[in-house]
């Protein structure tokens, strides 16, 4: 779906909402956990298995899991998600125990070239393993589970997010940002390269932050102005 897939699976997705939810709504209990769980498998188990080439599921299908696990818990409300604290502690625990897996494959394929073959098939960051599958929906929930609060200085860096999305994975600007400005590909095997990795992460949301507030945001603001001044005209024409 290009270099935005994010965005444009999105929208494919948001035509399918209407059918999902009334697919969720016949479903029972048990039916309905069973479809998650199965989704669950073929997209985030069967990976695990070098060489398989039975399911290569698309971002879309990964959406539609997502809604459907929503779905459950918000229907149904499952103890094991009561506590927002827990959920947060747990989903933050996985997150530290994949850095530390991922680290430990790196520097053991470099020795062991069993350990290199099946790198590629163990390694925890991308949205088809079921460790970052879990992870989600245990920091989802404990978001969800909050008492809901307003705060200015969230809302305003929320409302920079998709601009810092659309900015830091365009195809252009992702090599300049990260090869040739951050020069991360030098401090590949570095032994402190996720220390820097994680810096190198907050200094590009930061400034993709301000380019969007104070470039995007403020021109949005007037070619919509724009766009309503030539709406009443020609309202006013007709």
């Amino acid at each position: 779906m290009g270099n935005n897939w994010f965005a444009t699976c999105y929208i494919v997705f948001y035509l399918f909402v209407p059918i999902l939810n009334n697919l969720t709504s016949v479903l029972e209990r048990k039916r309905h956990f069973y479809l998650i769980a199965l989704m669950a498998i073929l997209g985030t188990v069967v990976s695990f298995v070098p060489g398989q080439g039975m399911l290569h599921p698309s971002n879309l299908y990964y959406f539609i899991t997502a809604y459907f696990i929503a779905g459950y818990i918000k229907k149904y409300d499952p103890p094991i998600f009561n506590s927002p604290a827990r959920n947060i502690v747990i989903g933050f625990l996985i997150c530290v125990f994949c850095g530390l897996w991922n680290c430990a494959l790196n520097y053991f394929s470099g020795s062991y070239k069993a350990v290199d073959f099946f790198k590629e098939w163990l390694l925890l960051g991308n949205i088809n393993k079921f460790p970052i599958l879990l992870t989600s929906v245990f920091i989802f929930c404990g978001f969800v589970k909050m008492k809901p609060f307003s705060n200015r200085i969230i809302n305003l860096i929320a409302s920079t997010t998709f601009g810092v999305y659309l900015i830091h994975v365009n195809g252009l600007l992702k090599i300049f940002i990260w090869h040739k400005i951050l020069l991360c590909d030098s401090f590949a095997d570095s032994p402190a390269y996720p220390l820097y990795l994680l810096a190198s992460s907050l200094i590009v949301f930061i400034a993709c932050s301000l380019i969007d507030l104070f470039i995007r945001q403020p021109l949005t603001v007037f070619v919509g102005y724009i766009r309503n001044c030539l709406s009443r005209r020609f309202c006013h024409a007709e």
